[in-house]
């Protein structure tokens, strides 16, 4: 599946103007409370979701490009941003994505956390309890199966594979990185865990759709 990075690397706000210049309608969506949820397109090959907050104005963007692979069709998450986090805006947006798209939904290969991380992880849930449905799309070869819900984490989410080196090479060295605020906590538990056996999976992606 995809890597994983630290979504402290990414400025807050860095990508909240990508949706300048394309013309938003609104949708009938239930997601957030107080929140207007809307959809624009840029071309063909390029749409946005968005959230906008009733009273303040505060936005949660989402951004699709098409992608074909293996000679089928997905919209992939290019990039998602919100002013206000951690009360299910973004996943939110995903879900409208997923409802209203005829392609199903593709993850890029490398997802921050805890940020988009935690937004597949609560996906997957879903999708066990029968909500989505999940496959595995392999980038290189094209091949798609379905998403084994006893897959271990760590051959689900990968990472670097020469930072992975350096870990392995001197432990302290995820001690220091994570003193020097280099990495948050969640990416520094997950890597003090698992390091041993995580691998470079930014040719797997992740791709659901309506069940």
């Amino acid at each position: 599946m995809p890597n994983v990075n630290d979504e402290r690397n990414i400025p807050k706000g860095y990508f909240l103007k990508m949706d300048n210049g394309v013309k938003f309608e609104d949708i009938e969506f239930a997601g957030v409370e107080n929140y207007n949820y809307q959809f624009g397109a840029r071309s063909d090959t390029e749409k946005f979701y968005r959230a906008i907050h009733n009273e303040s104005g505060d936005k949660s963007l989402l951004r699709l490009v098409r992608v074909n692979i293996g000679g089928l069709e997905y919209w992939q998450v290019s990039k998602i941003a919100s002013e206000t986090r951690r009360i299910g805006l973004g996943k939110s947006l995903y879900e409208a994505a997923i409802e209203l798209e005829e392609y199903p939904i593709i993850c890029d290969k490398t997802l921050t956390m805890p940020g988009s991380y935690n937004i597949w992880q609560s996906l997957i849930r879903d999708a066990r309890n029968g909500k989505f449905k999940i496959q595995l799309v392999n980038t290189a070869s094209g091949l798609v199966k379905p998403f084994d819900f006893k897959t271990p984490r760590t051959q689900i989410w990968g990472y670097d594979v020469d930072l992975i080196e350096i870990i392995k090479e001197d432990p302290s060295n995820l001690e220091e990185a994570f003193l020097r605020k280099e990495i948050s906590l969640d990416l520094y538990e997950y890597l003090g865990s698992f390091y041993k056996r995580i691998g470079d999976r930014k040719e797997i992606r992740l791709a659901i759709s309506k069940t």
